[in-house]
């Protein structure tokens, strides 16, 4: 924890602007309590709560707690967990909320419905000049739904969306937007064609991304263990959004970075906005279990139901990236589900 000098007033008294809480573990908890003394304060300007494992109840605190704050300029919430319910008291706060210029949301699991929400409050916000929202799963409809809704917010000045994709139809409309009032956007690769989606489909494999995934580990024999380090990168026993992606890239599991969000509210037993070691496992056994009853039926149950075409669609990924899967056959794969 570090705190910026203030600075004295008139008076000679010490006035704390400037507050840095960033890189501590506050989690849920602590911003529930952050939350509450934004209301109580008078004289923070900016404030930095970054990297602090933020999540849930937590989240959406810090966010209600704007509609109380009349000093808060410029606050940095970024590299935690706001995901839904920390951009729906975001939505509130914002609505009421008079002061705030600029926010840093970068890093925070904000999906497609998490930024409608904050959008919204964003509408009823005649202060915001600054949204900075990058490494977001906002996938690649969100700059376009950004930039649709920025009719009702004419405060808006600057947009960062850090290396989100965009296509050339966001493009053409930021260039119309442009003409007529101040606005400044940054993006990442501009698609040629239209984005229907933020990867190269011939990487990844349709379907249900948490069957994907654990039929993709089934397959390949990935111990859950093993799996479960390559994630927790920091060696804190949880693993957050970042990790998450990161180990996705890492085991080169054929899963869309958009359908993170859907696979790890899918594994998070305990709700948090994190996957521990327990809960892997959980799902991991719960998927293996599935196969086995499917593979118990005979093989052509299997090939026709939902795991079975993931299954065939993976066998034939592998053979394309030359991926060898050692003595495979329908019958070692039926013993190996049974251990």
């Amino acid at each position: 924890m570090s705190l910026h000098s203030g600075r004295r007033d008139h008076q000679g008294d010490n006035i704390l602007n400037e507050l840095n809480l960033s890189h501590n573990n506050f989690s849920a908890e602590g911003g529930l309590i952050i939350g509450s003394a934004l209301g109580c304060n008078e004289t923070i300007k900016n404030l930095n709560l970054s990297w602090n494992h933020i999540r849930g109840r937590g989240a959406q605190a810090i966010g209600l707690g704007l509609q109380k704050n009349a000093s808060i300029r410029i606050l940095n919430v970024s590299w935690n967990g706001f995901d839904v319910a920390g951009c729906h008291g975001l939505s509130h706060g914002l609505s009421k909320n008079s002061t705030l210029v600029d926010l840093d949301l970068c890093s925070n699991r904000v999906g497609i419905i998490a930024l409608s929400k904050l959008l919204e409050g964003m509408k009823r916000n005649s202060t915001l000049e600054v949204l900075r929202i990058g490494n977001n799963p906002i996938t690649a409809q969100g700059p376009m739904f950004i930039l649709q809704s920025l009719k009702s917010i004419p405060n808006i000045k600057y947009i960062d969306l850090h290396l989100q994709p965009v296509d050339m139809d966001f493009v053409s409309s930021l260039i119309t937007c442009q003409k007529t009032r101040d606005i400044h956007v940054t993006y990442g690769k501009v698609c040629l064609k239209p984005a229907t989606g933020d990867e190269d489909s011939t990487m990844y494999i349709k379907g249900d991304p948490v069957t994907v995934m654990f039929e993709f580990t089934r397959m390949k024999a990935v111990d859950v263990l093993d799996l479960f380090i390559t994630f927790d990168t920091d060696g804190s026993h949880s693993v957050t959004w970042e990790e998450f992606k990161e180990g996705v890239q890492v085991s080169k599991i054929p899963v869309r970075m958009r359908d993170l969000d859907t696979i790890i509210k899918r594994i998070d037993i305990n709700l948090d906005g994190e996957i521990n070691f327990s809960e892997l496992m959980i799902a991991q056994k719960e998927h293996n279990l599935r196969v086995k009853r499917l593979m118990d039926k005979g093989e052509r149950v299997f090939i026709n139901s939902e795991v079975g075409v993931i299954h065939q669609e993976l066998l034939d990924w592998f053979k394309d990236k030359g991926v060898f899967l050692k003595n495979y056959s329908f019958l070692s794969t039926l013993q190996a589900s049974e251990n």
